[in-house]
């Protein structure tokens, strides 16, 4: 088994004038719970498209699952897909379909089983995240939580060796949070997986975490334990940790001062 799922090295990525990433080098242990950690705006999302190959950098090397994403064939990129789950921010499950029938979508995709080991499969991911009374619900009809736990099932469906998480616990009430973090830690360590965790909730996906990036300045800051990231004496990491206001992390993006566009 290779000791990091994902390796980014030196990437630089910009989007028109507005650099993203400069430099930017991370390493995802196989088998644990990473967190990556940031301000609102600092890349979090857009670190996870370049995690799962959505976007391809400027310059710098992806590697997921031993494969050079820059140079590899989209057909075994699609293969390497299918090996990985995405926790959306949104949930983003079909409006159109069932609790179920979104559960059961990539087992009909990506698969041959025949309904009776779909159906099987679905009750058992759907039993997971505490939903199974709820499979014939639509999504209109769940709340954020359940959608949210709906969505992690649908996740699983193919037993991912690596799951991904964008934002998990946002818009999430103090009970809903509760479960997401519990479900979270108990899947990683119940289907042995790797989980990325992308999240500005300092103190749940500290609770959660093996390991621990944080995200800034358009690199990876520190990487640590997170007894490490909470004793961490860096003044940046230290303001982000502690939700301080004051310090190096600035409140306004960085433009043309306002008394010169105005006068």
């Amino acid at each position: 088994m290779q000791d990091n799922i994902i390796k980014l090295e030196d990437i630089h990525l910009s989007f028109g004038e507005r650099t993203i990433f400069k430099d930017l080098s991370i390493s995802i242990p196989t088998g644990k719970i990473t967190a990556i950690l940031g301000p609102s705006g600092s890349g979090k999302t857009t670190l996870l498209r370049l995690l799962s190959g959505q976007i391809i950098p400027q310059a710098g090397r992806v590697e997921l699952m031993g494969e050079n994403v820059g140079v590899i064939s989209e057909s075994s990129l699609y293969d390497i897909r299918t090996k990985m789950g995405v926790l959306f921010q949104s949930g983003a499950l079909f409006t159109d379909m069932t609790v179920y029938d979104n559960v059961a979508f990539a087992l009909r995709e990506h698969t041959k089983l025949d309904e009776s080991m779909i159906n099987t499969l679905v009750l058992l991911k759907l039993q997971s995240v505490g939903l199974r009374a709820l499979k014939d619900y639509y999504p209109s009809q769940l709340s954020g939580g359940q959608a949210r736990r709906a969505a992690l099932a649908r996740a699983i469906a193919l037993d991912p060796a690596l799951l991904l998480y964008d934002e998990p616990f946002a818009g999430q009430d103090p009970i809903s949070m509760s479960v997401l973090i519990r479900l979270i830690k108990n899947l990683n360590d119940a289907l042995k997986i790797t989980s990325v965790v992308i999240s500005h909730d300092v103190e749940e996906v500290l609770s959660i975490a093996d390991n621990v990036c944080i995200l800034g300045e358009g690199r990876i800051i520190t990487q640590g334990t997170p007894d490490d990231i909470r004793h961490h004496e860096d003044p940046w990491v230290k303001q982000f940790i502690n939700g301080d206001s004051d310090g190096p992390v600035p409140f306004h993006i960085p433009t043309q001062p306002l008394e010169e566009v105005l006068f």
